[in-house]
């Protein structure tokens, strides 16, 4: 689930800078192996994407566009465990601010104040956010994967006036 703003900035007629601030759950669970705990795992993120967007039109109001840059993940929960499953000489670890890399592709359809976005993303986090070491061997969990994405993207900024009638 995400939830967010995005502002965009054009640097040349084809090309913008996008900068978007978005509330991420992500999860999944731990199965098979091999460990009590497995009850589903969510992170909330907030999350800071910075984008360079290039957009070409393929048939009036029609166009598709391409993104990539890098996306800045501030973890605001850590994993709770259930401390009765576990021995004491288990070590947990998680990891408040992760970087990741961000690709991605989709349509778009304009009108004058807004325009209607699909967008795919790929994102593949740099660090763990979970780390568990116990008996000498560690186990991690990082965040991977692609995110699908239906939106509106609305202008802020009012046509200019038309000038007045003589």
């Amino acid at each position: 689930m995400t939830l967010g703003l995005v502002a965009r900035q054009q640097l040349y007629k084809a090309l913008w800078l996008q900068q978007e601030l978005n509330y991420v759950r992500k999860g999944g669970q731990l199965t098979g192996a091999g460990f009590y705990d497995e009850d589903p795992i969510v992170i909330n993120y907030v999350q800071v994407p910075v984008l360079l967007h290039v957009q070409l039109p393929i048939a009036g109001a029609l166009a598709v566009y391409a993104q990539g840059g890098g996306v800045l993940n501030l973890g605001l929960n850590s994993r709770r465990i259930n401390p009765q499953y576990y021995a004491g000489g288990n070590k947990y670890g998680t990891n408040p601010l992760i970087l990741a890399p961000a690709v991605g592709a989709g349509l778009a359809w304009q009108q004058p104040q807004r325009s209607y976005y699909l967008n795919f993303r790929y994102s593949a986090d740099s660090r763990d956010f979970f780390e568990r070491s116990y008996g000498g061997k560690d186990y991690t969990l990082r965040n991977k994967g692609i995110t699908l994405t239906a939106g509106v993207l609305f202008g802020l900024s009012a046509q200019p006036p038309a000038p007045p009638a003589e």
